[in-house]
C-alpha cells in the first residue's frame, strides 16, 4: 500500500497506528516491539536512578555518624543495580539489531521497487512533457504572436463591411471584427481578447519583433 499519508483528526497516537498498519507485517512487529522494550527500558533506568539517589544519600549519612559502618549490604544493593543496568544494555543491543533489520527490509523493497519500474522509465519524458505542456503552450504561443506580427501584412486598415463575411469566423478586437489588415497580440497570455487591429488600438508605425505591447485592460497588470 503507498497511502502513507496522516489523516486529520487523529490522535499522535492513532496516526502511528495508522501508519504501522500501512507496513509489511515484519515491520510493523519490529516497531511495537521496539515501542514497548523503549518503554520497558526507560521505566527501568527511571527507577534504578532513583535507587542509586537513595544508596548514595544512606551511605553519605551513615559515613558522618559512623565510619566503621558495615558495608557489605550497601555493595550487594550496588551489584544488584549494576545487573539491572546490565539488563537495559542488553534491551538496547536488541532494539539496534531490530532497527538493522528493519533497514535492511526496507532497503530491499526499495530496491525491488526500482527494479520493477525499470521497465517505466521511457515513459518520464511523456510524463514530465505532460507537467510542462502548459508552460510550453505559453511559449510557443508568444513565439507564434510575435512571428505573426511579423509577416501579417495586409492592404487595407479598415474593415470593409461590404465584403461577405464567413459568420464561423472568429472575432477579434474591442471592436469584435473578424481578422483584417495588421493586427497585434497582447503579450498578456490571459488576454480575453488576445488580437487587436492596429486602427482600432491607434497603432501607426508596424512594431518590430523585440517590440513589447499591452493592451488597455492589460496594462495595469503587466505592470
Amino acid at each position: 500500500k503507498m497511502d502513507w499519508l496522516v489523516r486529520g483528526g487523529q490522535t499522535e497516537s492513532e496516526n502511528g497506528q495508522l501508519c504501522l498498519n500501512l507496513v509489511p507485517p515484519i515491520i510493523s512487529k519490529n516497531m511495537m516491539t521496539l515501542r514497548e522494550a523503549d518503554c520497558k527500558s526507560r521505566e527501568m533506568l527511571s527507577q534504578i536512578s532513583k535507587e542509586e539517589n537513595k544508596l548514595c544519600e544512606e551511605v553519605a549519612a551513615l559515613g558522618k555518624t559512623d565510619p566503621n559502618f558495615d558495608e557489605a549490604p550497601f555493595l550487594q544493593r550496588y551489584q544488584e543495580l549494576l545487573g539491572r543496568r546490565h539488563e537495559i544494555m542488553l534491551i538496547l543491543d536488541g532494539q539496534m539489531k531490530l532497527l538493522q533489520e528493519s533497514y535492511d527490509i526496507i532497503d530491499k523493497k526499495i530496491t525491488d521497487f526500482d527494479q520493477c519500474t525499470k521497465p517505466l522509465v521511457h515513459l518520464l519524458p511523456q510524463l514530465l512533457d505532460e507537467e510542462g505542456k502548459n508552460s510550453d503552450n505559453i511559449v510557443r504561443k508568444k513565439k507564434k504572436r510575435r512571428e505573426n506580427n511579423e509577416t501579417q501584412v495586409a492592404e487595407s486598415t479598415s474593415f470593409n463591411s461590404a465584403v461577405p463575411v464567413d459568420p464561423n469566423e472568429p472575432v477579434y478586437c474591442t471592436c469584435r471584427q473578424v481578422s483584417y489588415g495588421k493586427m497585434v497580440a497582447c503579450e498578456n497570455t490571459e488576454c480575453a481578447i488576445e488580437w487587436f487591429h492596429y486602427g482600432c488600438v491607434g497603432l501607426k508605425e508596424e512594431l518590430k519583433p523585440e517590440d513589447v505591447w499591452y493592451c488597455k485592460e492589460c496594462t495595469p497588470s503587466a505592470a
